[in-house]
């Protein structure tokens, strides 16, 4: 049986190969040289300009990712011009991100090849569609926007199943099959990229010159998202610098809240959850003990047992922890995590003694994840504890401290884990969490 990284490296050869077969097929197809309307072909430089100015301008958006308007301008090509003028724009659009993104961190060439791909087959089987399907020589038309529309979904399907083949293949190993599908993209594509592609060909259909007229206000209109967004990546970089600054205080957690994080993505994985809810479970897990900075260190490194008074101001600081995220950048979700993930199962956790479902779900799965990797490494006033008898803590602590089908979700991906041996990655990185 093949090994789950020799079937990746077959899978995305596969997806390779059918990219180039489809390429030359619309080369060489005659149907497809057939333009949609009547604008000049240099409209179509015009296009190739606006493309690579598009991926040299950047924008990365929370719950987005890094979006470029370069799928605009595909969008105007399929409305305008033949497939062929698309597929030529498609290469031009991802070998200029490639080589920005070689610049900025070390890209390997397979890597490119395959995302080059998979633009091909989306973008060159949408505009296909497009181009069977629409009216020739019309531009706005109810006929056309409808195939406008399968356009976007055909782009995006074609995406989602090529990822969503490509993760199954690698968790097949593991047994289950779980998808990293963003789609936010689709809501992006329909609310701003599809309508500005078409008014950009709307613009070229009337009057190509007068398409320059939209460069100006897109470039400002961008350049302040752009500042927007920086603003907002800069907030949370700052909270997660505070988050290891918290750290650092006491040796023995370092790397503690990287370890929650990572262990609490795949337990929601195991469970099940949407990528986006994985993401902002997470995020919290990395910035949990946040609230922690208003605890002093004549509390926070105490090796005896603490007063009354002094377990009260432990008790306030994930609150404390809450308030701070959610004033830079964060969702109420993701705050709230923070804020609850010490309740108990049972009634009896603070802050506000929340029970069962009463509590968010990302912080059960916080509580479980801290607990695991507080039990299993060392702190300032014990050693640390075995997997087994960490296991043990876990299973008395059910329908008490914990949420049952969370330490079963931890429990069960753990074991997914340490089936996949002979160098695999595993699903929950929990061997060897003792530092």
């Amino acid at each position: 049986m093949a090994h789950p990284r020799q079937r990746l490296a077959r899978f995305r050869t596969a997806v390779v190969i059918a990219a180039v077969l489809f390429a030359v097929w619309q080369v060489l197809d005659p149907a497809f040289a057939i333009p949609q309307t009547r604008v000049p072909m240099w409209g179509a430089l015009v296009l190739t300009v606006l493309t690579v100015g598009a991926e040299l301008w950047v924008l990365r958006m929370p719950r987005y990712g890094s979006v470029t308007l370069s799928d605009s301008t595909l969008y105007a090509s399929m409305v305008l011009y033949s497939p062929q003028i698309t597929l030529g724009l498609v290469l031009t659009s991802k070998m200029v991100r490639f080589l920005r993104e070689r610049l900025e961190r070390a890209v390997r060439a397979g890597f490119i090849l395959y995302s080059v791909s998979q633009s091909v087959l989306s973008f060159g089987l949408a505009s296909c569609l497009y181009s069977r399907l629409a009216t020739p020589g019309v531009v706005l038309s109810l006929r056309n926007l409808v195939c406008l529309v399968l356009a976007v979904c055909t782009v995006f399907g074609v995406q989602a199943l090529v990822i969503s083949l490509h993760q199954w293949l690698y968790q097949r190993a593991i047994g289950r099959w779980t998808t990293r599908i963003n789609w936010q993209r689709l809501r992006l594509a329909f609310l701003a990229q599809a309508p500005l592609g078409l008014l950009l060909a709307i613009g070229f259909a009337l009057k190509p010159a007068a398409v320059l007229l939209l460069v100006g206000p897109l470039a400002i209109t961008c350049s302040s998202l752009k500042r927007y967004t920086d603003t907002l990546r800069e907030a949370r970089e700052v909270i997660e610098n505070l988050a290891q600054a918290v750290e650092k205080r006491d040796p023995h957690t370092t790397g503690h809240s990287l370890r929650v994080a990572e262990y609490a993505e795949d337990i929601a994985r195991e469970m099940g959850l949407s990528e986006k809810m994985v993401a902002r479970v997470a995020t919290a897990g990395r910035l949990h003990d946040l609230g922690k900075i208003s605890v002093g260190d004549d509390i926070l490194l105490k090796i005896d047992q603490l007063t009354g008074e002094e377990y009260e101001a432990i008790k306030r600081y994930p609150a404390v922890g809450a308030e701070v995220a959610s004033k830079l950048s964060l969702s109420r979700e993701e705050a709230e995590y923070i804020r609850y993930h010490h309740e108990w199962f049972d009634g009896n956790g603070y802050p506000s003694g929340l029970k069962g479902s009463e509590i968010p779900l990302g912080a059960r799965i916080l509580a479980v994840a801290e607990a695991f990797d507080s039990m299993t490494t060392p702190r300032s006033y014990r050693p640390a504890f075995s997997q087994e008898e960490a296991w043990v803590r876990l299973e008395a602590g059910k329908g008490l401290q914990f949420d049952p089908n969370v330490v079963n979700a931890l429990y069960v991906a753990w074991l997914k884990g340490c089936r996949l041996a002979e160098g695999s990655r595993p699903s929950l990185r929990l061997v060897g969490a003792t530092r």
